[in-house]
């Protein structure tokens, strides 16, 4: 089953080994540790309600940042998802 929770000090790890292994891939895209590194600790607060952390099977496979512009507009800034690891029909298609 998918599931996700919101970036906290607990998967922060996760999602450094996640942007490490998308960057073998791809090294053109946004090094959101680098970005977060830089921000002072308010800003690091704000930063983590962009950020969720995509699940299955109790296991951290992807995550999403995003940004909130207004209530029906939101902005996906990066996203990556192991391959192969949403299960079959986990996601409406139709």
């Amino acid at each position: 089953m998918v599931h996700y929770e919101k970036l906290s000090n607990k998967n922060f790890s996760s999602l450094e080994s996640l942007v490490n292994e998308f960057f073998l891939i791809n090294k053109y895209r946004l090094n959101i540790i680098s970005i977060y590194n830089g921000l002072n600790f308010f800003k690091k607060l704000l930063y983590k309600n962009k950020i969720i952390m995509i699940l299955v099977d109790s296991k951290y496979v992807g995550y999403v940042y995003f940004e909130r512009f207004s209530i029906d507009t939101i902005f996906i800034n990066d996203l990556y998802i192991k391959d192969g690891m949403l299960p079959k029909g986990s996601i409406d298609t139709a």
